[in-house]
């Protein structure tokens, strides 16, 4: 009988058998149960991924114990691990992982539920299921951002969903008052660049690595003379393989320099070389995928149209939108071209004057779709410079 006594006082806990009140006298504890979580992909730039399980039970009926769910990553430089989300006795809870960003691999999550019946008399209190990870970095768009005050950041996005925030070191300009006025690779490394044209009329490239200003150098010429001419645009006209800066005088003239790196080789004129009282190069890409620097004008009224050009010359015209009377686009700027959705062809950035954000998605010359960028709006004085 002592030993009985004893024996029970033990099943119950109050000797340390780990707090099971409902324990059946001389019954070893069953294990938990969880059930099998299968494996999954995620996107390391994508941030937070939910992961549901299921399945959880005390391992018997007449077991009334808590439960406590921990889940551990054995990769964590890729994926930490991940957060547990789960209220005893429920049947099911919830992880939710984030994977570090720009990484890719694999990791193995395991996944434990732990009962307070002990393990006495080879009782067991736990169960574990694993299930694998894998991580994919996907490659995000880039929208390049400036302050009104000088200094610039960009936003890391999928189609018109914000990814995360990048600030430049160093943060702005030399020049206080130099602007953002074409993003494009001009040093051959496959990285874009900050080119800059301050009040004097002075243009430099800042040479960027990531988001890192490795240093700037002038344009050599530094100035084209004459403060009327303003840069519009960066993009090859004359299928060199180096980025060209196109200029654009205050009364619609349209000029090219062509470069070898920072260095003025040659200029053109347009042909056309006007465009039209009103109408202002906005953007330069290749809109109709056919390896050529096509323009992008917008008039004062807000309408949108395009050069699909052949080197320097005009090859078709083309509108994009026509502006209507109560439209809205004169208060609209396009900002920038880029291929937002990764789709493979160019997209259009806007920004409106309270400093929304938009985005038209093209097909080609034509607006498939077109939305608000989420968020909406930056920080109060930044502006869209590109790319």
């Amino acid at each position: 009988l002592a030993n009985a006594t004893a024996r029970t006082l033990l099943d119950h806990g109050f000797v340390g058998g780990g707090g099971n009140t409902d324990q059946v006298e001389g019954v070893p504890n069953a294990a938990p149960t969880i059930a099998v979580i299968p494996p999954i992909t995620l996107v390391s730039d994508g941030g937070e991924t939910k992961v549901s399980f299921a399945g959880l039970t005390t391992g018997a009926a007449s077991e009334k114990q808590r439960l406590t769910v921990t889940a551990v990553s054995d990769n964590p430089s890729l994926l930490p691990d991940p957060v547990v989300s789960y209220l005893s006795p429920s049947a099911q809870g919830e992880l939710a992982l984030k994977a570090i960003e720009g990484t890719a691999g694999q990791a193995v999550v395991t996944v434990t539920v732990l009962d307070d019946g002990g393990t006495l008399d080879g009782g067991m209190d736990r169960a574990a299921v694993q299930f694998v990870v894998t991580v994919k970095s996907e490659a995000l768009a880039s929208i390049y951002f400036q302050h009104k005050s000088g200094g610039w950041g960009m936003w890391k996005m999928r189609a018109e969903q914000y990814r995360g925030a990048a600030a430049f070191e160093p943060g702005q300009p030399a020049s206080a008052n130099a602007r953002v006025v074409a993003v494009a690779d001009f040093d051959g490394d496959g990285q874009r660049d900050l080119l800059t044209q301050d009040g004097g009329g002075e243009i430099t490239v800042n040479f960027l690595s990531g988001t890192a200003v490795l240093g700037a150098q002038s344009l050599s010429p530094s100035h084209t003379g004459d403060l009327a001419w303003k840069v519009a645009g960066a993009g090859d006209l004359d299928h060199d393989g180096k980025n060209d800066v196109i200029f654009q005088h205050d009364e619609g003239t349209l000029a090219v320099w062509f470069l070898d790196g920072v260095a003025l080789t040659s200029s053109s004129l347009l042909s056309p070389s006007n465009p039209g009282d009103g109408w202002r190069l906005m953007g330069v890409g290749d809109l109709n995928q056919d390896g050529e620097a096509d323009l992008v004008f917008q008039h004062r009224d807000g309408s949108v149209a395009t050069w699909l050009m052949n080197g320097t010359g005009l090859k078709e015209p083309s509108w994009i939108v026509q502006a209507n009377e109560g439209s809205g686009l004169r208060d609209i700027k396009v900002r920038g071209l880029t291929d937002l959705d990764l789709d493979g062809t160019i997209d259009i950035l806007l920004q409106g004057a309270d400093e929304s954000l938009y985005v038209w998605f093209l097909d080609g010359t034509t607006v498939r779709a077109g939305t608000s960028l989420d968020p909406n709006k930056a920080s109060p004085g930044w502006r869209i410079v590109g790319p």
